[in-house]
């Protein structure tokens, strides 16, 4: 049995924006059920108040978003992670029908840039000085830019499986 095993795990990059529409939801909510126990007998504004803190609780749960690459024998698998309590599998990518592999930067990205038939999906860290790797990929009969970070031992995998399309320039 000669199958490599690689696992990489990722924390995107926290947005302010979810947070402060939190606090937004938490403060509605609170001040409409206080007017509705205020205003006795009010069940529109207490159903109001508890769908805000539904919301805001829905708004949380995407707080802390976290990717991990799974490469297996030519095959990676991409899980993400809610607030470390939630797993799902949301990509799988059969190496050996790579296009190419390189840094999203690169020069060699030229031919793909702008076209209208490739799908960008970003399961990078998300930061703005962070320099991402883009895998050109086809599935389903659609070529796929999928922007990923990379350490050395996942590279040089990746490198095993299609060594003529992987660049590190």
């Amino acid at each position: 049995m000669n199958d490599t095993y690689v696992e990489l795990l990722i924390r995107r990059k926290h947005s302010i924006l979810p947070v402060l529409l939190r606090n937004l939801l938490i403060v509605a909510g609170v001040l409409a059920l206080l007017a509705a126990f205020l205003l006795t007998g009010s069940i529109v504004l207490f159903l109001v108040g508890a769908i805000l803190l539904g919301l805001a609780y829905l708004v949380n749960f995407n707080k802390i978003i976290e990717y991990e690459y799974l490469y297996l024998d030519k095959h990676l698998t991409i899980d993400r992670i809610q607030n470390q309590s939630r797993r799902k599998t949301v990509a799988e990518y059969d190496l050996t029908t790579m296009e190419l592999f390189a840094p999203a930067s690169s020069g060699r990205m030229a031919a793909y840039q702008g076209r209208n038939d490739i799908k960008t999906v970003d399961y990078s860290t998300g930061e703005k000085d962070s320099s991402p790797y883009a895998l050109i990929i086809k599935v389903n009969n659609q070529l796929q830019k999928v922007l990923l970070e990379v350490n050395d031992e996942l590279f040089e995998q990746i490198s095993k499986v299609a060594p003529r399309v992987t660049f590190r320039d």
